[in-house]
């Protein structure tokens, strides 16, 4: 089957497969093993905050080994800290932008 169009050149250089031409449709009916497999928000929102979590103990861990003499490695203890407070300020933005959106919901008028 010949592809014909302005995007044609495009189409053909990709060669994405499942893209093409004879690609099967995807099945719109939801298998139950495939909802079964998708973690639900509360398990996303879980996960995410537990990470983070992590990332603030593993900071205080290295920072109090340094303080010990552990750890000789001053750019270590900082590169942790430094990623445990990137973790907690994109958490802050994102539960703030959640707010957000919560207060917004609740001014439209029904």
């Amino acid at each position: 089957m010949r592809i014909e169009g302005p995007d044609a050149p495009l189409v053909m250089a990709l060669n994405v497969p499942g893209l093409g031409p004879f690609a099967p449709a995807p099945d719109p009916s939801p298998s139950p093993e495939t909802e079964s497999s998708v973690p639900s928000f509360a398990e996303v929102l879980g996960n995410a905050l537990g990470e983070v979590d992590a990332l603030q103990k593993r900071g205080q861990a290295m920072q109090q080994a340094y303080a010990t003499g552990e750890v000789q490695e001053i750019h270590q203890v900082m590169m942790a800290l430094e990623e445990a407070s990137l973790a907690m300020q994109l958490t802050l933005q994102v539960r703030n932008k959640v707010v957000d959106a919560v207060q917004e919901i609740m001014r439209m008028q029904v």
